[in-house]
């Protein structure tokens, strides 16, 4: 299933509420985009939504944050520092086999496709700029 929407980040909530009752308790999600598009701003909306008391901020110098609501566990990654080979050597597979949603910036379609070959949920959101406003491209 494929969907689009454009909006402000006073209307992303509203879009992400309409969204989580189709992803599963237990995916991948690949968050892609240029700098500053908004993924971590998405991770933190979606936060909100689940009533975490954390606020999400970027592990771009680390390796994951966690963080736990009432209803899941949400793991949050960054690849846009370290190469992916980095991350399988540290048993990155093997951590995705925690029950959760584990978000994925900077995930290509490299990580993707060994994603799918070991049977993994993937879901893909791609969000690109325009001007005061953000589309929101999701696959399930």
């Amino acid at each position: 299933m494929r969907s689009e929407r454009v909006c402000t980040l006073e209307e992303l909530p509203s879009f992400l509420s309409t969204l989580l009752p189709s992803l599963p308790p237990h995916c991948i999600i690949l968050l892609r985009g240029d700098l500053a598009s908004g993924k971590t701003t998405l991770i933190s909306t979606l936060l909100t939504l689940l009533q975490s008391p954390q606020s999400a901020t970027s592990p771009t110098f680390s390796l994951q944050h966690i963080y736990t609501t009432p209803t899941l566990t949400l793991y949050h990654y960054d690849f846009y520092r370290k190469d992916l080979g980095e991350f399988m050597e540290l048993g990155l597979l093997e951590g995705f086999d925690m029950q959760g949603w584990h978000c994925v910036e900077w995930g290509d379609e490299k990580l993707e496709q060994i994603l799918r070959n070991s049977g993994f949920k993937v879901v893909i959101i791609t969000i690109s700029k325009e001007e005061q406003k953000r589309r929101y491209r999701v696959e399930l």
